[in-house]
């Protein structure tokens, strides 16, 4: 089940980031420059987190943090009456 969860949720997250990202570089007058040394930084803490939260030595804690949002959106939204895709 995480695994499945994993594979829906982490590419939209690094979509999110890479928009994130995008916006970042971006400034007032539509020239594009380079992404702050302190964004960077926290855009790789961010993909270190996720990778940790869902790797198999994070799963205690995955399961006690994220298992009740899971159970209640699956709850809401039954797979068998709703596409992942």
């Amino acid at each position: 089940m995480a695994q499945e969860s994993c594979a829906i949720i982490l590419p939209q997250f690094i979509a999110v980031c890479v928009i994130g990202l995008t916006a970042v570089l971006r400034v007032q007058n539509g020239v594009v420059g380079s992404a702050s040394e302190f964004d960077m930084d926290k855009l790789k803490s961010t993909l270190k987190q996720i990778v940790r939260d869902w790797s198999r030595e994070g799963e205690a804690e995955r399961d006690s943090c994220y298992k009740p949002v899971i159970d209640t959106v699956q709850r809401l939204f039954p797979p068998d009456h709703w596409s992942v895709t």
